[in-house]
């Protein structure tokens, strides 16, 4: 899996994060894309709110995380003889 930041994405990528296939081509035919790439920048101000999800996705923008951690642990330890 590539977890690299995308500068430029394609319609591939923005299915294979999970967009319709008829959607994606209703968007580029709206907005009369005709190029196979285009850049992040130029496709996150073409898309409404509900679609940049698909666009943050597509080019890990989007992540997830909870902040938490666990720390286990209680600063002792045990020294083992191996006689």
């Amino acid at each position: 899996m590539d977890i690299s930041i995308k500068t430029h994405i394609s319609a591939m990528d923005v299915i294979e994060a999970g967009a319709c296939a008829d959607g994606v081509f209703d968007w580029l035919i709206k907005h009369g894309i005709t190029k196979p790439f285009l850049s992040v920048r130029a496709a996150s101000k073409l898309c409404g709110e509900d679609e940049l999800c698909y666009i943050e996705d597509a080019t890990n923008l989007r992540g997830f995380g909870d902040g938490f951690g666990d720390g286990f642990g209680d600063g002792y330890g045990f020294g083992y003889s191996h006689d």
